[in-house]
């Protein structure tokens, strides 16, 4: 579906066990890093669990994670629709509901003790639910994931 400095992306029919349930499309991040890297498995599993821990309707979240083949990968739920473009102009209200649904799901994800860090236009997804029902925030936690440092208040 799509590549970026964390990894690729793709869309899967998942066949996992419950409880995200075999055949159904989810979205899977293959990681660009080293998953045999000291140490790395450990940290995976950590933020791993903790993302998994995190369930909100405005958060694509994470369903399954692990390593395979030397690889590292997330799966997500996958949610259609559009991300947002830099500079994208919406009526007011649209604007505000996007902005109101986002702040919710950031809200929900910081008292859960994570930061998104990498937030931009390119990380929201208004779905076919529409703005207020279908604002969907992409890629949390997996800055962190990656190693990249994000300064984070929260800890």
């Amino acid at each position: 579906m799509s590549a970026d400095a964390c990894g690729e992306v793709f869309r899967v029919a998942w066949q996992g066990s419950a409880p995200q349930g075999s055949g159904q499309q989810r979205l899977l991040r293959v990681l660009r890093l080293d998953a045999n890297a000291i140490g790395f498995a450990e940290h995976l599993a950590v933020q791993g669990q903790a993302l998994q821990a995190v369930v909100h309707p405005g958060l694509a979240g994470v369903l399954n994670f692990g390593i395979d083949a030397g690889r590292a990968w997330l799966a997500s739920r996958l949610v259609e629709g559009q991300t947002l473009a830099p500079g994208e102009r919406r009526p007011d209200a649209e604007a505000l509901a996007i902005a109101g649904a986002t702040a919710a799901a950031l809200d929900y994800a910081h008292r859960h003790r994570l930061v998104h860090g990498d937030l931009a236009p390119s990380q929201i997804l208004v779905s076919a639910g529409g703005p207020v029902n279908g604002t969907v925030l992409l890629n949390l936690g997996v800055i962190p994931i990656v190693g990249r440092t994000v300064p984070n208040p929260l800890c």
